[in-house]
């Protein structure tokens, strides 16, 4: 069994990839599928990834986080095989990635139809007022059904994912969604079918200008003085 690594996304994303975040799975003789997420978390907006700046990482750091997301239950000695390192030098740097927020957390990933719950829905919100944002993005983490929600561009002013066991108690979540202070409208797009859900981080190759060149010591000579 394998845990799932989540990395920080440096650019906003409108795609949904927690599909099992939330949930309240039932008991199965199923056997859990694990794979590495990397779902966004937090709130982004324009101004701040504009001034977020994107950790340095060397071709070493990137080779940790491709493994990480093969699988992150890989024993620390196989890790370092991979990228030729020591164990301890391995656990030194993924500390070092989660400290910097890039690696922020360990998580499994459940199969919603597994777990019985076969509807998934992308749902539009309109809202009445920029004021009334905070108070509905705050009632949504009550809502364990809501997996995702973004404030995106467009005819809508939110986005959310949600997953549902069936129509009827999805239904029940568009009447409750409706009756949150400041709701305008809604708009219910449910999922036929999934054909893609990508939950891989593909890191850029590392160039020379990612690395940074080390600086040479000045060597201090004596100035000879001449006798008198």
């Amino acid at each position: 069994m394998a845990r799932r690594v989540e990395i920080t996304n440096p650019a906003k994303r409108h795609s949904a990839v927690l599909v099992g975040a939330g949930m309240a799975v039932r008991k199965s003789r199923w056997r859990p599928k694990y794979v590495v997420d990397t779902p966004r978390q937090g709130t982004y907006t324009v101004a701040s990834m504009s001034r977020s700046a994107a950790p340095l990482l060397d071709a070493i750091d990137r080779a940790l986080l491709d493994a990480l997301q093969d699988d992150c239950k890989q024993p620390l000695a196989k890790l370092g095989e991979r990228v030729g390192l020591s164990a301890p030098s391995v656990l030194e740097r993924v500390r070092k990635l989660e400290q910097s927020g890039l690696i922020t957390g360990y998580h499994a990933v459940i199969d919603p139809r597994v777990a019985g719950f076969d509807v998934g829905a992308f749902i539009g919100i309109g809202i009445d007022h920029p004021r009334s944002i905070p108070g509905f993005e705050e009632a949504v983490l009550a809502i364990p059904e809501v997996l995702e929600c973004h404030h995106v561009t467009g005819r809508h002013t939110l986005m959310i994912k949600v997953r549902t066991q069936n129509t009827e108690s999805l239904h029940r979540l568009i009447s409750l969604l409706r009756e949150l202070p400041g709701v305008a409208r809604t708009e219910t797009m449910v999922v036929l079918e999934t054909q893609l859900e990508r939950q891989r981080l593909v890191l850029p190759a590392v160039s020379e200008e990612d690395t940074p060149t080390p600086r040479r010591r000045a060597r201090h000579t004596r100035s000879e003085v001449p006798e008198a």
